[in-house]
């Protein structure tokens, strides 16, 4: 029988006067994950969290799939690196699956929609898990139980979930896989379990927490069997994981203190691209100068140490204790942290423990950030010419060049534009419209609206690749992905610590006695420094990480050209006729979902099996083996 598990709705009844009570509604006979009657305000509804606890939280569910509840979500669809799962309880403590769960974390930092995300068991053809529209908040937690009061979001929010008629119950004497989908078939996460994890009232979780691609039994992250909806801690993810407070979920200690929330910013993610040094409101106060930090990531990367000085004193002008940024974040930071602006805002603020003084007006200003061991992360220098009231120094181009100039002569006017894209509007993370050349107006004054010339190429910001530069690195012939297989990959790496252009490059794939076919095109773009893309045959499923500045061009030649299981495979990349790297995969020693990899990685001549090479893991598109970005240098 289909069991249909809907969360968060009936918000129209609160207050309609009609004599209707919410279930629930008295609070001290409230069910966990049922709505409940509750004074909250616009945009919030009652929810129970815990037994006997109604507590407003944001949205609810609505739209879409079969779950209309209603209520509209206000939130961005979800992308691909963004979800994971991150515990599972195979074997629990009852006699039947009401105790089993599976927790799933959002890792952006900023709320998102589930809508048609899917959990399925690898060799199953229907979902065990289907999400309808409702929001994830940043850093959230969700762990879904079969029966819904038992389900727990940390924070606290409403889930819509279908069970679909599939089992929810996870084998107990069989290794397993679970992989976690996009509606459209997209590989969001992959989950191994295999029967040493598997005991009673015990679950499997990565290690490290949240972050790790390793899996293993709970109670060895501290002597708890399992933690759903919270750190292996007993801490919430979004608090970054400190022990204590909130409610649901077993409570345990972890030795070594409680896992990162984010990476290390690595060379190349944060930016110093904007600065006001003469601020307009006058006077001695002058509280509207800033220094504008970027994180040009799709993740979000670790500020703890990070230090801002200025014109080479020891002392530092902002010193961070904690904290994360955003992915594609950006903050501007002023004299009083009261008033700094994020945008988006993190879950969790950093804490700073310097705050700058003014700015020097009547000489250069050479503001430098580095990392907690002394390394310069950026650099950006304001000259005593450049200094104007109330209009700031900006990076030219926007977040990537070496020149600096005028604000409001590079882009149309506009003054300045603090913790947003240069057009004063747009935040990063939303993307930026290309800037207006303040000498040929704006599109729609009717002046030079055609752009160049068709004749007229615009150069790349990178260049052309030579053999070596980039490295086809791993293959995923034979998908986990029932039927469709869409998760097939093929992995290319940029080897550089700079970009590389991606304009021209051919990926060549044949089998033998067979021509080469033309697997994958660029016709544009720019590969980032050390940065990787799992091309598959479908050009909307082809991940790259992290995300060109320069957006890449493609075409699929042979559209549908799936790779056949068992055959071997011999990957070619071209540019202009010349062989850049060769990367030959026997499809017989592949079995579904797991890649076939580069030994060592990236470097060797070897090709073997992803779970034999990196033991526990199956795949890592677009990452280095453990799963961790090529730009943090695997660590």
């Amino acid at each position: 029988m289909k069991t249909r598990i809907i969360t968060g709705l009936l918000l129209a009844l609160v207050g309609a006067g009609a004599g209707l009570a919410l279930p629930g509604c008295d609070e001290a006979k409230c069910s966990q994950g049922n709505p409940c009657g509750k004074s909250c305000p616009a945009g919030q509804s009652g929810l129970c969290v815990a037994k006997g606890i109604c507590e407003c939280v944001v949205g609810g569910a609505g739209g879409g799939g079969g779950f209309d509840s209603g209520v509209d979500v206000n939130c961005r669809p979800v992308a691909l690196n963004e979800l994971r799962i991150n515990e599972v309880m195979t074997d629990g403590d009852g006699r039947d699956d009401d105790t089993e769960f599976v927790e799933i974390v959002n890792l952006a930092g900023e709320s998102v929609n589930l809508e048609g995300v899917r959990l399925l068991e690898v060799g199953e053809d229907r979902p065990k898990l289907t999400f309808g529209s409702s929001c994830l908040p940043a850093l959230g937690v969700v762990a879904v139980f079969r029966n819904p009061e038992n389900t727990v979001t940390n924070p606290p929010a409403g889930i819509v979930y279908d069970l679909g008629g599939a089992s929810f119950g996870f084998p107990n004497s069989a290794d397993y896989q679970l992989v976690l989908q996009s509606p459209d078939g997209s590989l969001f996460d992959q989950f191994a379990v295999s029967t040493a994890l598997v005991a009673s009232g015990v679950s499997a979780n990565r290690s490290p927490d949240f972050v790790g691609n390793d899996v293993v039994r709970h109670d060895s992250l501290g002597g708890q069997g399992a933690s759903p909806g919270r750190c292996a801690n007993g801490g919430i993810f979004a608090s970054g994981c400190v022990p204590g407070g909130g409610g649901g979920g077993d409570g345990g200690v972890m030795d070594g203190g409680p896992p990162p929330v984010c990476d290390p910013a690595p060379f190349g993610a944060l930016v110093l691209n904007e600065v006001l040094v003469d601020g307009a409101e006058g006077g001695s106060a002058e509280t509207d100068e800033f220094i504008e930090l970027v994180n040009t990531f799709d993740q979000p990367v670790d500020l703890t140490g990070i230090t801002v000085t200025k014109n080479g004193d020891d002392a530092p002008l902002i010193s961070f204790e904690s904290g994360c940024l955003p992915a594609r974040g950006a903050v501007a930071m002023r004299k009083e942290v009261a008033n700094w602006t994020y945008a988006p805002q993190p879950a969790a603020l950093p804490t700073v423990s310097e705050r700058f003084s003014s700015l020097t007006n009547s000489t250069d200003n050479t503001l430098v950030l580095a990392d907690g061991t002394g390394e310069v992360l950026s650099s950006i220098t304001v000259p005593r010419g450049l200094v104007q009231e109330g209009v700031s120094a900006n990076r030219d181009p926007d977040l990537s060049g070496d020149q600096v100039g005028s604000h409001a002569a590079l882009f149309a006017g506009v003054p300045s534009s603090p913790a947003l894209c240069p057009d004063g509007r747009n935040t990063y993370a939303d993307g930026c419209a290309p800037p207006v050349n303040p000498e040929m107006g704006p599109p729609e004054d009717g002046g030079m609206d055609m752009g160049p010339p068709a004749d007229m190429a615009v150069p790349l910001p990178c260049d052309p690749a030579e053999p070596g530069d980039i490295v086809i690195n791993e293959a995923l012939i034979d998908g986990a992905v029932p039927s469709t297989e869409t998760d097939e990959f093929v992995e290319l790496v940029n080897t550089l610590d700079r970009a590389v252009a991606l304009d021209g490059l051919r990926l060549m794939a044949m089998r033998p006695d067979n021509a080469p076919v033309v697997y994958y095109r660029w016709t544009g773009g720019c590969l980032p420094a050390h940065g990787a893309v799992a091309v598959n045959d479908d050009e909307a499923l082809t991940q790259y990480f992290p995300v060109p500045d320069v957006a890449p061009l493609a075409e699929v030649s042979e559209a549908g050209n799936s790779l056949a299981n068992g055959s071997v495979w011999t990957f070619r990349l071209e540019l202009a006729g010349e062989v850049l790297s060769e990367f030959v995969a026997d499809g017989g020693a592949d079995d579904g979902g797991v890649s076939l990899i580069r030994v060592p990685d990236l470097t060797g001549d070897q090709i073997q099996r992803h779970d034999q090479a990196y033991p526990g893991t199956m795949s890592s598109p677009a990452r280095c083996p453990n799963g961790l970005r090529y730009s943090s240098g695997c660590r």
